[in-house]
């Protein structure tokens, strides 16, 4: 349609002109049919256009260049609707995505991008980049990972590089659930007792399922002890590789307080008899330990010295006070040093007491002291007839002793009658020497007699002399 400009015309009244099924794109030329005031853009006044309505299109209409009249070019106008709470996520665990939509209710909307100011908020598959008016619409979606616990949020900015359009807004928010942590430990119990483990949290919300050494356990609560799955005989290391918290919050790796001892304490078990070494002792001289083969847990030691069945602790080195010194009487290995003979017989044991109970005792071990070799002296004749027999008697302690005779000049022989008694007789006058000697585990000692053999001799008692 045609008219003529209109510019120098004046409207009278305010009568409104609704041009009806317009189509095409506001601002520029329609595309089914359009409408020419003069040929130029000032074919009617700004007060006529303002009298001028295209119907589904708001504004004031405005001539082309050609006086074509259209609708008013139209800024996009654009909204964001959609839920803004994203929920609540595990650490590092992504929600479900959220769909958004934005309407756009005025002109075409162009170069349209979707911006998140925190990352935890990830903007993506925006529908497109261009949003129709007049209802045009398009989505994307928010997935949000929250990277710490806690509430989170986000400000999503809506663009379009079409001049005049508005930039929107949305806040979503979310919430951040701690991952699980925490540390394992174990307790200390005596054999026949019950192990127990417990798992204390420093984040994450209970009960917790936990696997242990391979086992699950569920329904852990921080804090209280809960029974292994099967109860540990001996001490036992345990590993925790894994922890899920009540909102599924999971942790494998990193974990604080990853390992820990179920210590199974043992009481006293002796072994055997006590040992002794060595066997003897010598009197007032060398030293005898008694040995105790004990095991079990915090083991401490007691000695007894027994006397006719009557026992007395060894407190000092020198109590009891019975001529002996003491060390180690408190532990595994009892020394008895300088024993004089007169504790030959006196018995030992020792008492064992550890963590757990009962306590217990070893066997009484008898201490047996040996006099040291003593040979005081030979009484006999020192001069003695041929072919007369004469009796020799050696003074002596300390065990029993061998008689021997060296022939000199003279010639004899000697016979042992008993523990320190022998006979000599001579065959040959001249000088004979005998001996008695005893050897043992306490030393050696022994003396020696001259002796004349002469057949007329007088006999003369006299004391041996101690042999080099």
């Amino acid at each position: 349609l045609y008219f003529a400009a209109s510019n120098g015309v004046a409207w009278t009244g305010s009568t409104t002109l609704t041009i009806n099924g317009w189509t095409g794109t506001a601002g520029a030329s329609s595309t089914d049919g359009s409408i020419f005031i003069g040929s130029s853009a000032t074919g009617l006044t700004a007060g006529q256009l303002a009298q001028i309505t295209f119907a589904g299109f708001p504004g004031t209409p405005t001539l082309l260049s050609a006086g074509e009249l259209v609708p008013a070019l139209q800024n996009p106008i654009l909204a964001i609707t959609g839920t803004t709470n994203n929920g609540s996520s595990c650490v590092n665990t992504a929600a479900t995505s959220q769909t958004y939509t934005i309407t756009n209710t005025g002109g075409t909307a162009s170069g349209v991008t979707v911006v998140s100011n925190n990352a935890q908020f990830v903007v993506s598959a925006l529908s497109s980049t261009t949003i129709p008016g007049s209802g045009g619409t398009v989505t994307y979606k928010v997935t949000f990972t929250p990277s710490s616990s806690g509430a989170q949020s986000a400000t999503i900015t809506v663009s379009s590089t079409t001049t005049g359009s508005n930039s929107p807004t949305s806040t979503p928010t979310g919430n951040g659930n701690a991952l699980p942590q925490g540390s394992l430990s174990g307790n200390t119990f005596c054999s026949g007792g019950t192990g127990q483990l417990t798992f204390t949290s420093t984040s994450g919300t209970g009960p917790f399922t936990l696997i242990i050494n391979g086992v699950t356990y569920s329904g852990v609560v921080s804090g209280t002890p809960f029974n292994t799955n099967s109860n540990p005989s001996v001490t036992t290391n345990y590993t925790l590789t894994s922890i899920t918290d009540a909102n599924s919050c999971g942790l494998t790796s990193g974990i604080t307080g990853a390992s820990a001892t179920i210590t199974v304490n043992t009481p006293p078990v002796i072994t055997g008899n006590l040992a002794v070494s060595p066997a003897f002792a010598c009197d007032g001289t060398n030293s005898t330990t008694f040995t105790v083969n004990a095991s079990g847990t915090g083991l401490t030691y007691q000695w007894l010295r027994g006397i006719s069945g009557v026992y007395t602790s060894i407190t000092g080195a020198t109590t009891p006070n019975d001529g002996a010194t003491y060390s180690g009487f408190n532990s595994a290995v009892l020394t008895v040093a300088n024993a004089p003979l007169s504790m030959n017989g006196y018995t030992y044991q020792c008492v064992v007491t550890g963590t757990c109970s009962p306590v217990a005792t070893s066997n009484a071990a008898s201490f047996h002291v040996l006099a040291i070799p003593m040979v005081t002296s030979i009484v006999g004749n020192s001069t003695l007839c041929l072919s007369t027999p004469t009796n020799y008697t050696a003074t002596h302690s300390g065990g029993t002793g061998v008689w021997s005779i060296v022939n000199g000049t003279g010639v004899a022989t000697i016979a042992t009658n008993g523990d320190g008694s022998a006979t000599v007789s001579a065959t040959v006058p001249g000088t004979v020497t005998i001996t008695y000697a005893i050897s043992g585990f306490c030393g050696t000692a022994s003396k020696s007699l001259p002796i004349t053999v002469d057949p007329n001799a007088a006999i003369t008692s006299v004391t041996g002399i101690t042999s080099p």
